[in-house]
């Protein structure tokens, strides 16, 4: 048995780690946004539009600050279409059933279709 957080943190790693090793540019401070866990109450009536207004608003702020790059890994599929229709692309992705840590594959089976992936999604600011 794996540690939840473990699991979870080396799979961000991998995906944020090999992104950021090609764009050393990104840990300069104030030149990216690194979206987290993008994410609203389930009880909300349209969570998404909300999510995707959150997204909205920190993208145009990083912008006018002068940020140059954000990106987010999208663990679900409600976020990664969020992130996508805000312009983002696709630079790096892992399949959570074939995904491996230790030697093992944690993930398979666990998570319910449609959220079969995660998805590392950046986009250009300026």
């Amino acid at each position: 048995m794996f540690c939840v957080q473990a699991v979870a943190f080396a799979l961000l790693e991998q995906l944020e780690g090999g992104y950021i090793s090609t764009r050393p540019e990104v840990a300069a401070r104030g030149t990216t946004l690194h979206m987290v866990a993008t994410g609203v109450s389930g009880e909300l009536r349209d969570g998404a539009s909300v999510a995707a207004m959150l997204e909205a608003s920190s993208v145009r702020r990083a912008a006018a600050a002068g940020y140059r790059l954000a990106f987010s890994v999208c663990t679900n599929a409600v976020t990664e279409a969020i992130a996508a229709e805000a312009g983002f692309e696709e630079r790096a992705r892992v399949r959570f059933d074939e995904w491996e840590f230790d030697g093992a594959t944690p993930l398979r089976g666990r998570v319910e279709p449609p959220h079969t992936r995660a998805v590392l999604m950046a986009r250009e600011l300026a």
